[in-house]
């Protein structure tokens, strides 16, 4: 380290020294015991301080030391007197610190950042990270990664001073600094699950979901297509194509004024129509031919007196426009169950991909617990793996739709074969989709064991959380469903 001007030792008024503002350990504390020991032995090492233009003296060293003199009355203090410029001063303050008792990461984070602040007279950085590192002997990783988390929030590095998480953790949180609702909703995640890389990796995948989903949405818009509103299900509309409630080709429904598009949360363009009630069938109206299938049918058919109907009474009139209207509405509401089912179920392989990208860190260990608990239950194979592949971000050769071929069986085979942790991922991938074979359909089965197993997984692994209807039909099933965790940032709002 460059040596300043000589140094010289000399008796200083203490009522003339003012303590570093930018001292890195902050306030100096209770300074009781280390006065009593001063007066029982005397100053051992004498403090370092620089002159100031004002004929003043500033503390390089000996904050504490300074503060236990002046509770015992001293009017002099021997002092080291040196000069130093700022460049010079903060990074000998750093390493005397470091050399006597470690600062915590926080302080250290601090220094770091305030050094890198300092300008010349011209109004010039004086260290980069790079000339910083040299000159205090630091990596200059180090210095990045500590420096990183002054873009977190305030409360997030006020919770790294009170020891709520650790420096790893929020060096974690600062991938996702720019967001600060999606820190917070790392930050309970990681509360309730335990596993901040899984947490950050999550909101990360949530983050480019929305890019990706704003960026199809404006391409869906230039088409000139009716954008269907974000709570489309809420405003009445249903999904439209075959094995859904409009089981009608999209490509038909265009032209129908009802028609809109929208991109779900898998990125997926799907059509929906904004009026189902229009597409409902209804009997012919009195003096209305009947359609060409039925006049057709009637040439053939022998002639037959048909009854007509019984009159009914304004009260069984009123009755049975209720059991159509009850009736309608039980129609509705099965209609909405099947699309947050959907919707669910799309969620679940995107929080399953989010995990299955990197390591599993600490989901490993109930990552092997569901696996082996599935296989010991399991009694079924499974004939189609597209599913894992899915979820492990694997592409089918375009003309395969399911692993059972040999082509697109050996995919998955050549991803397990890598190393351990790729087969592992395998596995966990090939057991998700034995469960999600079970959750398929318009009456998955939350009532097996493995369905049970397999949503305790996703709980304790800390990637999922349930949605109402699920929460709804495991209750339904007898299992026991934990709460969801608080809004912190809502409790702190209110309080």
């Amino acid at each position: 380290m460059e040596a300043p001007t000589a140094t010289s030792l000399q008796l200083v008024p203490v009522d003339l020294i003012d303590p570093a503002e930018d001292n890195f350990r902050g306030p100096v504390g209770d300074v009781t015991e280390l006065a009593e020991l001063i007066k029982a032995q005397g100053l051992l090492q004498a403090i370092t301080v620089t002159p100031k233009p004002d004929d003043r003296y500033k503390v390089v060293f000996g904050h504490r030391r300074l503060a236990a003199v002046q509770q015992l009355g001293w009017t002099e203090i021997e002092a080291k007197v040196r000069e130093y410029t700022d460049a010079e001063r903060l990074p000998v303050m750093f390493v005397e610190n470091m050399g006597r008792e470690a600062l915590t990461q926080l302080q250290e984070a601090r220094a770091y950042h305030a050094m890198l602040e300092l300008t010349d007279e011209q109004g010039k950085k004086v260290y980069n990270q790079r000339t910083l590192a040299t000159k205090v002997g630091i990596g200059q990783a180090k210095i990045s990664n500590y420096t990183s988390i002054f873009k977190l929030p305030e409360d997030v590095i006020a919770a790294l001073d009170a020891g709520g998480i650790t420096m790893t953790q929020a060096i974690q949180l600062t991938r996702i600094a720019k967001y600060p609702d999606r820190v917070r909703a790392a930050l309970a995640s990681w509360r309730s699950y335990g596993d901040m890389e899984i947490a950050v990796r999550r909101q990360q995948d949530e983050i480019e979901r929305e890019q990706a989903r704003a960026k199809k949405l404006k391409e869906l818009k230039s088409t000139g297509v009716r954008i269907a509103p974000d709570d489309w299900m809420g405003a009445g509309g249903r999904r439209i194509g075959p094995g859904f409630p409009v089981q009608i080709e999209p490509e038909e429904h265009a032209g129908e004024p009802c028609h809109a598009a929208t991109v779900n949360a898998a990125g997926e363009v799907i059509y929906v129509c904004m009026e189902p009630e229009r597409h409902r069938s209804a009997p012919p109206t009195e003096g209305e031919p009947p359609d060409r299938d039925e006049s057709v049918a009637s040439e053939r058919a022998p002639l037959s007196v048909v009854p007509a109907p019984p009159t009914l009474t304004p009260e069984e009139e009123a009755a049975e426009a209720a059991r159509r209207e009850e009736e309608a509405g039980r129609q509705a509401a099965a209609q909405a169950r099947l699309e947050a089912l959907h919707a669910a179920a799309e969620t679940r392989t995107l929080a399953l991909k989010t995990l299955l990208a990197g390591r599993l860190g600490r989901s490993a260990e109930p990552t092997r617990q569901f696996v082996n608990w599935l296989l010991l239950r399991l009694v079924d194979d499974t004939a189609d793996d597209s599913f894992a592949c899915q979820v492990l971000g694997l592409e089918l050769p375009p003309d395969v739709d399911v692993v059972g071929d040999d082509e697109a069986a050996g995919l998955l085979l050549t991803f397990a074969s890598k190393n351990n942790d790729a087969l592992q991922r395998a596995a966990a991938a090939v057991a998700f989709q034995i469960a999600e074979e079970q959750l398929q359909g318009e009456y998955p089965n939350f009532r097996s064991h493995i369905v049970q197993l397999y949503y305790d997984y996703l709980l304790k692994a800390g990637v999922y959380e349930l949605s109402d209807v699920e929460r709804a039909e495991l209750l339904d099933a007898g299992v026991e469903v934990p709460e969801p965790a608080p809004d912190t940032a809502k409790e702190e709002d209110t309080a």
